[in-house]
């Protein structure tokens, strides 16, 4: 466990069934991340996709999902509430989560990203990821390109 910024004691850990209601709640009120159901959630493991949580203190204020491909990963959703971001949360959820795929022989991860989220661009430049190209029309609610981004882990 680390202290945050604010404070409070951060943990990152492995998602576990139990984490689905939490996750839900702060995926609806990031209208940034994917708008994933329940049953998306619920449904992570069965698709081949991995999750993490930030717990503060032993409430999960923030997940990253992940789907592994033999040595490539794709981050399909982040997301941190409200209230905790600009915390470091994301960064130290992250970092962890690249650490232990880096461990397991990930040696690329990928992400899409809104191309008009100034922000989460600059969050994930700032973590060694660099724009590899875009898909125009690949968000909706508003229609939107997608900018695409990769990181080396290896080296």
């Amino acid at each position: 466990m680390s202290a945050g910024v604010r404070g409070e004691a951060h943990r990152v850990r492995g998602f576990q069934p139990g984490d689905v209601a939490q996750m839900e709640e702060i995926a609806r009120s990031a209208p940034e991340a994917a708008g994933w159901t329940r049953n998306a959630f619920k449904s992570m493991e069965m698709a081949g996709e991995r999750g993490w949580v930030i717990e503060t203190e032993s409430r999960v204020t923030g997940f990253v999902v992940v789907r592994v491909v033999l040595s490539e990963a794709e981050i399909l959703n982040l997301a941190i509430e409200a209230p905790q971001r600009r915390s470091g949360q994301a960064s130290r959820l992250l970092e962890e989560v690249l650490i232990t795929l880096r461990r397991a022989g990930v040696q690329r991860i990928f992400l899409e990203v809104r191309a008009s989220n100034a922000a989460a661009i600059a969050f994930y430049q700032r973590h060694g990821f660099a724009e590899i190209g875009r898909r125009p029309g690949y968000y909706r609610d508003p229609d939107e390109a997608a900018l695409c981004m990769k990181k080396i882990l290896t080296g």
